[in-house]
């Protein structure tokens, strides 16, 4: 399954966001 990219760009900053 293949995320769209604001998707991936969305839980990518969550993830920098809680770190």
């Amino acid at each position: 399954v293949s995320w769209p990219l604001e998707v991936i760009a969305n839980q990518d900053a969550m993830r920098k966001y809680n770190q």
